[in-house]
């Protein structure tokens, strides 16, 4: 998502009034965390490295490390927000190929 898009999405979530539950979850890369503040605010941004390696939920031969980031993920994308409330999160994965 480039800038113009992130503003013109601030602009369609304050329009449309959707309640957004926060802390907004980036990834650590920059982009995400500039497209997040761009949308949300800084205020309401919070860097989940965890949301870098998005790609171990795919994996199948994971190490320990890997393993906790894993259910990390795994507890972020199950926890429900709260009723009434709408959750986003913002990733790219740092994962080499």
């Amino acid at each position: 998502m480039g800038k113009g898009q992130a503003q013109q999405m601030r602009s369609i979530l304050k329009k449309l009034k959707i309640p957004i539950q926060y802390p907004i979850l980036t990834s650590p890369t920059q982009r995400t965390k500039e497209t997040g503040i761009i949308i949300f605010g800084e205020q309401n941004i919070q860097v989940k490295e965890s949301l870098g390696y998005i790609d171990y939920l795919k994996e199948k031969d994971i190490d320990e490390e890997q393993k906790k980031i894993h259910e990390d993920l795994i507890h972020i994308f199950e926890t429900a927000p709260f009723e009434g409330y709408s959750e986003s999160i913002i990733e790219i994965s740092l994962k080499k190929s």
